[in-house]
């Protein structure tokens, strides 16, 4: 990192600059120079942004937070990474710990990250790092804080879901995994945007059995009405389970509601699979 004194963007939050806090051209992961918290009995040594430098936020967007530590203690040596976030005029709103205890490994860089959302209020927001314990040497390099990519997961997999014969079905995928800014509803199967953009979505259902040559179509639904892409549509071959899968590019904004529509006609009913091939997937692309 290019940090050839103090005001390089970064300034003392605690601590005394040369005293307590240095840069190193020996001990570092990249570059030149890493951020050196020298052992000296001060209780707390650590850089914060520049009021200069600070970083603009939106309220209620996620970011990851990221940056390699290493020490030379690892008992009663934390070291810390936070988020100070801050208002429009630079005011104090809040903070967001990423990383405060100690590091695993003596003289090792470790990678620590986060993902924090901004709070009401928060304009910009600044970082933080250092060490909260006196006496020990601790190094920061690679330190940075970007948008977190909006994304979700979920699938079916606590117990199968009906679907009648030639009848328009949301599939209802009601167990939720990773998700940034973005929103499922587990009861209904909904996704709400939160961040506006061109998402590539992918979607898949496992059908338990489904009739020989039977119709199976698959569409995406937004804001509850109309189907604007339809993933699959297609007939099944023989009586076994069946698997209807697809993908589709789409601009949404944020508000904006999107859902998986099934549709078969075999002429009974028939059973969404529990299965981790009933998925519905999506990450926003730009």
């Amino acid at each position: 990192m290019a940090l050839t004194n103090v005001l390089d963007g970064w300034v003392v939050d605690t601590g005394t600059w040369s005293t307590d806090i240095d840069e190193s051209t020996t001990v570092l992961l990249s570059g030149s120079r890493s951020m050196h918290f020298k052992n000296t009995a001060a209780g707390s040594a650590s850089l914060r942004t520049a009021s200069d430098n600070s970083i603009p936020v939106v309220e209620g967007r996620s970011y990851t937070v990221w940056g390699y530590a290493r020490a030379d203690d690892v008992t009663s040596a934390d070291v810390v990474l936070l988020v100070y976030w801050r208002d429009a005029s630079l005011g104090a709103v809040s903070s967001s710990t990423v990383f405060q205890t100690e590091l695993t490994a003596i003289d090792t860089w470790q990678y620590l990250h986060g993902v924090v959302e901004a709070p009401a209020n928060a304009r910009y927001a600044w970082l933080r790092c250092g060490r909260t314990n006196a006496s020990f040497n601790a190094y920061f390099d690679e330190v940075g804080m970007v948008p977190a990519t909006p994304h979700w997961s979920a699938s079916r997999i606590t117990s199968a879901q009906s679907v009648n014969d030639s009848e328009d079905a949301t599939v209802v995928y009601n167990q939720a995994g990773s998700s940034i800014d973005a929103s499922l509803n587990t009861g209904t199967g909904v996704v709400t945007i939160e961040v506006g953009g061109y998402y590539q979505i992918n979607a898949s259902v496992n059908w338990a059995t489904m009739g020989d040559q039977a119709r199976v179509q698959m569409a995406l639904r937004k804001n509850g009405s109309g189907a604007f892409a339809v993933l699959g549509d297609g007939g099944a071959s023989g009586t076994a389970r069946h698997q209807t899968t697809g993908s589709y590019t789409y601009p949404f904004v944020a508000g904006d509601t999107v859902e998986v529509v099934v549709n078969q006609n075999s002429g009974i009913a028939r059973n969404v699979a529990v299965s981790t091939g009933t998925y519905f997937t999506g990450i926003r692309l730009m």
